[in-house]
């Protein structure tokens, strides 16, 4: 398979092509591009530094996300509220097929329409569109295959769709959905409780040899950094007009030692990418005489 940067190469040689060589279906310009998850934070930087290129010959790019049109849909339908109850009465499943429903049906806001209604104003012979946040539709509530199928004839503009991967952990409240995720982050991180580690204490409690070798492997094979946050105590100190997803992005920021400005954070972040984040400081400590 080829490399994350190789396929991105594919990809920009097909934009830049005249005319563009991007169509999966007939009367669709649209691609979609998968990776894997460990690469997201790589994705994003090609992503920017893909839109620059394509601005320096003459393209403008706008960028999507399907998880604010997933929150318009449902906004514009019948309201969280609605969805969140018929969750704590018939379970996820249901809430989830309700939300497919608003994404589908005419009578609701399909996806398709929200979709159109930012590209009928473009021209397609300038932009090109970036759909982001896809695993928002995960695990079932949208099909990316489908937005295809039902996008086919509808637009010129050309489009791309980045696709990783969510997870969401469903049940009714008391049901241990905190304590879940609290436990499985503690034993993939594999951090210390009291002197132990989490794993071998996990081990000891469920006293089960396959479970046992499996998290072994995971410990041993796939480093995880986990970021564990009380949504209710960082969206109490939010902004007002700060989106969810804007919070746990700050606090991932926070966790990794980054400053929770994004534009600094964004600086620290590509000037350690080429080891001079320590010079950089240095020389801040040095001109201003105050710690980073």
């Amino acid at each position: 398979m080829l490399s994350l940067l190789d396929r991105i190469s594919l990809l920009e040689h097909d934009l830049k092509a005249v005319p563009p060589r991007i169509s999966v279906h007939n009367d669709l310009p649209f691609a979609i591009l998968r990776y894997d998850p460990r690469e997201e934070w790589q994705v994003r930087k090609e992503a920017k530094l893909l839109a620059t290129r394509l601005g320096d010959c003459g393209k403008d790019v706008l960028t999507i996300s399907l998880a604010e049109l997933l929150w318009q849909a449902i906004k514009e339908s019948e309201g969280l509220e609605v969805v969140l109850e018929l969750e704590r009465e018939r379970g996820f499943n249901a809430a989830q097929e309700q939300v497919n429903v608003y994404l589908s049906d005419r009578d609701w806001r399909p996806l398709t329409d929200l979709l159109i209604e930012r590209l009928k104003a473009l021209n397609p012979q300038k932009y090109v569109v970036f759909l982001t946040r896809a695993a928002a539709m995960a695990p079932a509530i949208y099909q990316m295959s489908k937005l295809l199928d039902e996008m086919q004839g509808k637009t010129r503009i050309v489009t791309i769709a980045n696709e990783g991967i969510g997870v969401w952990v469903s049940g009714f409240f008391g049901s241990g959905k905190s304590s879940f995720a609290k436990n499985l982050g503690y034993i993939l991180a594999n951090r210390s409780v009291k002197g132990a580690n989490a794993s071998k204490l996990f081990k000891n409690q469920i006293n089960d040899q396959i479970v046992g070798q499996f998290l072994d492997l995971i410990n041993a094979r796939i480093p995880t950094e986990v970021i564990m946050f009380d949504v209710s105590v960082d969206r109490a100190v939010k902004k007002g007009t700060e989106r969810i997803a804007e919070v746990m992005y700050t606090v991932l920021l926070r966790e990794l030692d980054y400053a929770e400005d994004y534009d600094i954070a964004e600086l620290e972040i590509e000037l350690e990418r080429e080891d001079k984040l320590d010079e950089f400081i240095a020389h801040c400590q040095e001109i201003y005489k105050i710690q980073w």
